[in-house]
């Protein structure tokens, strides 16, 4: 098992806020850090994931910049990316300056234009865009979002009670495996 630490970005063992109830600063930075530190950590590593599977708008730059930054890696070549969205804190505050800070070599203004207005739902709107299979993670999710995942014609989970949902991952990643080769 490995960690992406950063003092700076994830200096406590909270996530969205300090011990004391006050939120944490520079979301869009942390998860910017976090989504590029994974994606170096696993190309430095030299694992060729089949399945990459984001969680959450802490992740939801990884689909982008798999298919536009990394696109020419071949550690990352036959990588599919499945992004689950749930229902979220919809008030953590995002800097509107994410957009320009999250772009790198093989990003454009025109890929992140979903977020130049910075939210959760915007964030989760870019990794829908980018991923190739959305699973619905809550049962209830902001009508506007579901229809923009209704409208991206992905290959779509709804959300699943907790019988059901192993059997319908696991449908979907065979789904997705057979289009790939896979190396064991």
């Amino acid at each position: 098992v490995y960690f992406i630490e950063n003092e700076d970005y994830f200096p406590k063992k909270t996530f969205m806020h300090e011990l004391d109830g006050e939120e944490f600063e520079f979301h869009d930075e942390r998860a910017i850090f976090f989504c590029r530190g994974v994606l170096e950590t696993v190309r430095k590593l030299g694992w060729a994931p089949n399945v990459v599977h984001c969680h959450g708008w802490m992740s939801a730059l990884v689909p982008m910049y798999l298919k536009k930054a990394f696109v020419e890696d071949p550690i990352f070549d036959d990588t599919k990316v499945v992004y689950s969205v749930y229902d979220q804190e919809s008030n953590v505050e995002i800097d509107n300056d994410m957009a320009r800070k999250s772009i790198i070599t093989g990003v454009s203004e025109d890929d992140v234009e979903l977020i130049n207005t910075a939210s959760v739902d915007t964030l989760h709107k870019l990794a829908i865009k980018y991923a190739d299979a959305v699973i619905v993670g809550s049962e209830k999710i902001s009508d506007d979002l579901n229809k923009f995942i209704v409208d991206s014609d992905k290959y779509v989970i709804p959300h699943q009670n907790d019988e059901d949902y192993v059997d319908a991952y696991d449908a979907l990643y065979d789904e997705l495996l057979e289009e790939v080769e896979v190396y064991s």
